[in-house]
C-alpha cells in the first residue's frame, strides 16, 4: 500500500533502536512488511516491527529527519519476498546495547521481513538484517536449540482481491504472427502458478497461457485478431469465442479490439483467467514471445474428428476457423 506519512522520527518506544512513522491508517499493514520511501529518511531494508497509536515502529530510520515536507511523504509497505524454510542455526545470541537477537545460519533464500518462529522466539519476531550466513532479529532470543521456521510477512488484506485478467498492450507490428507465453509466479516455488480450473477428469491443469497475436498476419485474418491456447487442457479458441465460451461465468478468455463490444486499443489483448489467482500470491508475471508454435495439441475439432492432431496456430486458423466464418 502507498501511504502518506505525517512525521518520521527516532522513537523506539518498546522496540529497541526503532524509528516511528505516523500514518493516517494502519489498515493492511502487518509486522514484517518492508518499508520504503525512495530517498527519504527511511533506510533501505527497514521493516515494520510493531504498532503504536496512529502509527508503526520501523527498524531503520536516518539520524536526521530535516526536510520532511509538510503533509508528509509517500511510503510503500510490501510483503517480504524470501523462500520459506525450516533451518537449524549453528548458534544464537543476543547482542548489546540494542538487545537484538541474532543467529549464525545459512541465510541464502531468506529475506528481511520474514517472520521467525521456534523455541525461545517471541511472537511477531522478524528478520531485520541479513549478512553472510548471519541474520539479525527484531527482538531478543532465548533460543537454546532446535529448528527455526521462516515464513513471509503478509499484508492484512490478503485474499480480499483477485487477479482476474492480464492485459498486454503496445504490441508492435514486429510481433504479428508471434506467440506470447504468459506465466505467473509466487515467491514460494520455482514452478508457475496454476491458471486453469476446468474440473475435468483426465486433464492436467495449466500453468501457462499461449496467445497467438495474428493481427492480419495472413490473408483474411482481421486486424487485432488473436487466438488463445491452454496446452494441458487442450483448449483452443479465439477472441471471437470460436466453438463456444471458455468458461460459463466469464464467457471469453481472450479479448481484443476485434471482440464485439470491446474498448481495448488495436495493439492490445486481454487474457481473462479461467481460475482467478489470489493477487497476494503473485510475485511476478513473465511474458515471452516466439515465432508461431510449430505444433500444439488441440481438442477434438467441431466435426468430431481426430482428438490428437497437432498444428500451428496459423494452420488451425486456415483449416478450421476461417472456413467456419463462411458457413
Amino acid at each position: 500500500a502507498d501511504i502518506n506519512t505525517v512525521i518520521t522520527e527516532h522513537d523506539s518506544g518498546p522496540y529497541s533502536g526503532a524509528g516511528w512513522l505516523q500514518v493516517a491508517s494502519t489498515a493492511g499493514i502487518t509486522v514484517g512488511m518492508v518499508v520504503s520511501d525512495g530517498d527519504g529518511p527511511v533506510e533501505a531494508n527497514s521493516v515494520v516491527v510493531g504498532f503504536g497509536d496512529n502509527g508503526v515502529y520501523i527498524s531503520k530510520v536516518t539520524a536526521s529527519t530535516n526536510g520532511i515536507p509538510i503533509g508528509g511523504f509517500p511510503v510503500t509497505f510490501s510483503e517480504s519476498r524470501g523462500t520459506p524454510a525450516t533451518l537449524t542455526p549453528n548458534y544464537g545470541e543476543t547482542t548489546t546495547p540494542n538487545d537484538h537477537g541474532g543467529f549464525s545460519i545459512s541465510s541464502s533464500g531468506l529475506a528481511v521481513g520474514m517472520l521467525v518462529t521456534g523455541g525461545g522466539i517471541s511472537a511477531n519476531t522478524v528478520i531485520t538484517s541479513i549478512g553472510q550466513d548471519y541474520i539479525q532479529l527484531s527482538k531478543t532470543t532465548e533460543w537454546s536449540g532446535g529448528d527455526l521456521t521462516f515464513t513471509n510477512s503478509r499484508s492484512g488484506v490478503q485474499g480480499s482481491f483477485k487477479l482476474s485478467d492480464i492485459t498486454v498492450s503496445g504490441i508492435p507490428d514486429t510481433c504479428n504472427g508471434k506467440v506470447f507465453t504468459i506465466k505467473l509466479y509466487d515467491n514460494e516455488s520455482a514452478e508457475p502458478i496454476i491458471v486453469t480450473d476446468f474440473s475435468e477428469p483426465g486433464y492436467e491443469e495449466d500453468s501457462a497461457i499461449e496467445v497467438y497475436w495474428g493481427n492480419g498476419y495472413i490473408n483474411d485474418m482481421p486486424p487485432s485478431y488473436a487466438m488463445i491456447h491452454f496446452e494441458n487442457y487442450q483448449w483452443f479458441l479465439d477472441n471471437r469465442d470460436f466453438d463456444g465460451e471458455c468458461i460459463d461465468t466469464v464467457g471469453t478468455c481472450l479479448e481484443t479490439s476485434d471482440t464485439e463490444g470491446s474498448n481495448l486499443p488495436s495493439n492490445a489483448f486481454k487474457v481473462i483467467l479461467p481460475a482467478p489467482v489470489n493477487a497476494t500470491r503473485v510475485y511476478k508475471i513473465t511474458v515471452e514471445s516466439q515465432d508461431d508454435a510449430s505444433t500444439f495439441t488441440s481438442y477434438p475439432d467441431v466435426s468430431g474428428g481426430d482428438t490428437s492432431f497437432t498444428s500451428s496456430f496459423e494452420d488451425f486458423f486456415i483449416d478450421y476457423i476461417r472456413p467456419s466464418w463462411n458457413d
